[in-house]
């Protein structure tokens, strides 16, 4: 071989060595295309999770406010259902001691008529 065949011929070798180079650049590029694609599948998924979980976290948060607003209520209600018997109870109390004075009046009276007319 002459020498100027020589070098087109480890030039020849050395296109062919780029040319696979360049195959196994393009499939290892795909390949990180792909695994980009499914990467950005995940992130959207787990996007949405995220965004359901805070949806459901601000509903709780929104329950357990209206729970503790109407056990408010309900120790109000109580509160107020208390004062008013305890005050049906003084008003009961009072009129049974008014009754028992009356009554006393009463009985003395009765007394002091039997034993004028005895």
């Amino acid at each position: 071989m002459y020498p100027e065949e020589q070098k087109i011929y480890d030039i020849e070798m050395r296109v062919g060595l780029l040319g696979k180079d360049i195959e196994q650049t393009d499939r290892l590029c795909t390949k990180l295309s792909e695994s980009i694609e499914k990467l950005q599948e995940v992130n959207t998924n787990i996007l949405g999770m995220i965004t359901l979980h805070e949806q459901r976290h601000e509903q709780h948060e929104k329950i357990e406010t209206d729970l503790r607003e109407d056990i408010k209520d309900l120790h109000d209600r109580i509160d107020q259902v208390e004062r008013h018997i305890s005050e049906r109870i003084d008003a009961l109390r009072n009129d049974l001691m008014k009754h028992k004075r009356d009554d006393n009046v009463i009985g003395n009276t009765l007394k002091r008529l039997t034993n004028i007319s005895g």
